[in-house]
């Protein structure tokens, strides 16, 4: 088999099945309901804030506000939803693995990431890189936290000035 033929659809397929991809994206898919819900309720709290004690000025400007937030939390939902069916990120997937990967590759992948070693390797991706992060970021934040802490007041001032 020549090293340089593009892989075929069904064998990209093979290796995601056998890389746990699919799964992956159904869970993306899944996650997405989740996202969307998390921005309409973050929207419906904000709708739902007592303006009784704010003056005609002040519930204009929330009323602006609402309506500028209103309008992303849409424009989010709706391009949480294009983005996130299986169909459209199952595609996108195979079309990157053909325009990487060759069909020697693919099959490669698949021949060992189809073994129980190569399971083994894949089961454990998740606590590696966990690992990883947790051991690159550091443990003290205490200094961020401080320096958040003293913009805190200025941020306080800026939106008094606002309502």
């Amino acid at each position: 088999m020549n090293n340089d033929i593009s892989p075929t659809g069904t064998s990209i397929v093979k290796l995601m099945q056998v890389m746990h991809i699919d799964e992956q994206i159904e869970s993306i898919v899944n996650g997405q309901q989740a996202a969307i819900d998390a921005i309409n309720t973050q929207q419906t709290r904000t709708q739902q804030k007592d303006s009784g004690k704010l003056n005609k000025r002040q519930r204009e400007l929330q009323e602006q506000i609402q309506s500028v937030l209103g309008q992303y939390a849409k424009i989010m939902t709706n391009g949480i939803g294009n983005a996130t069916d299986k169909q459209t990120l199952t595609q996108a997937y195979i079309n990157a693995a053909k325009n990487y990967y060759t069909q020697a590759e693919v099959d490669a992948q698949i021949g060992f990431y189809d073994t129980v070693i190569g399971q083994s390797i894949l089961a454990k991706q998740p606590q590696i890189t966990a690992a990883f992060l947790k051991q690159s970021l550091p443990d003290d934040t205490s200094e961020t936290e401080a320096q958040l802490g003293e913009l805190l007041p200025q941020m306080q001032e800026i939106i008094k000035g606002v309502f």
